[in-house]
């Protein structure tokens, strides 16, 4: 069973995911944190270790994420539309409304 946790990070919430699994006969666990770049197994003694440097890898995934941007899309929407679009990136925990349509088309 996939079990779901968030953790902010700059004000911003990151959904992970850490699922048990046996891989190879040997107790493990399946995490995933798309803010991090993060999707494989980790022993049960490890994980303790990545809860705690997780923090530290969204912020620096995020920041190499950001310095990859190259191009620029510009749309226009109606006013009630714009303001439905920030009211749904502030419930999700963003403050960036670019980030919010671009994970969201992404995802």
């Amino acid at each position: 069973m996939k079990i779901p946790y968030t953790i902010t990070v700059k004000n911003k919430k990151h959904p992970y995911f850490i699922q048990p699994k046996k891989v190879e006969g040997e107790e493990m666990f399946f995490f995933e944190c798309k803010g991090a770049g993060i999707s494989q197994h980790f022993y049960p003694e490890d994980l303790a270790q990545l809860l705690v440097d997780l923090p530290q890898w969204i912020s620096e995934y995020q920041h190499e994420q950001k310095a990859k941007k190259a191009g620029t899309i510009l749309f226009r929407v109606k006013l009630d539309e714009k303001l439905e679009i920030e009211k749904k990136a502030h419930e999700s925990g963003y403050s960036n409304i670019s980030r919010f349509i671009r994970d969201k088309v992404l995802a």
